[in-house]
């Protein structure tokens, strides 16, 4: 996806104005299986961040490109949840903490907006956030609250898997943690994720999907 222009028709003149490239969407595929088997998901397509998409490349400095830090996500739904995989490459996994703090360490932060575009660039309070995370003593789903408030999702499900530097992410979050009641085909939901990187010497940077 580009920048291109676009001609206006005027009554004097045809003047061009810029049009900006338009949002990246994820489209979920519906479950119709076991949703307990994690590992035969009928996922949708990849969503891809990190090189050679350098837009979407949030790393402080000394960036190593795809094998410091890239991933990619896909999902799925049924009536009570909503299903999400993650492939994070990542040279080095430091575990993140159980706190409001956990994008500090390496994360998957994902933000939800269950009632429209925010026109904003900036949060308005009404999206709702959640990490996914492997920590001292296991995986878990973290959910903000507020800004610096949050805990340890109960409701959801995760499993992570580490196969050298890649770490692969499955979450199941009931729709009730959106304030979603019961999912519909073409329900459309604002939606954006990023890769906390921490290679063990603090906070190092991110790739985010909608820069």
């Amino acid at each position: 996806q580009t920048n291109t222009s676009a001609a206006v028709m005027t009554d004097s003149a045809m003047t061009m104005v810029p049009v900006q490239k338009s949002r990246p969407r994820l489209a979920a595929k519906r479950l119709s299986g076991n949703a307990e088997d994690m590992d035969k998901w009928p996922l949708s397509d990849w969503t891809s961040v990190g090189a050679p998409l350098m837009e979407t490349v949030k790393v402080e400095k000394d960036y190593g490109g795809a094998d410091d830090l890239s991933g990619r996500v896909r999902a799925l739904w049924d009536d009570a949840n909503l299903y999400i995989v993650a492939e994070v490459k990542d040279d080095i996994f430091h575990l993140p903490p159980k706190t409001p703090e956990v994008w500090t360490g390496d994360c998957v932060q994902l933000a939800f907006r269950n009632n429209g575009m925010n026109k904003n660039s900036n949060y308005d309070g009404r999206e709702t956030e959640f990490a996914l995370a492997d920590g001292a003593d296991g995986p878990f789903v973290f959910k903000w609250e507020a800004l610096g408030v949050g805990d340890v999702m109960k409701s959801a499900k995760i499993s992570v898997k580490h196969d050298g530097n890649l770490t692969t992410y499955r979450a199941v979050i009931p729709w009730k943690e959106f304030g979603i009641q019961k999912p519909a085909r073409g329900l459309r939901i604002p939606f954006s994720f990023t890769l906390m990187d921490n290679d063990g010497k603090g906070f190092h940077g991110y790739c985010e999907w909608t820069p």
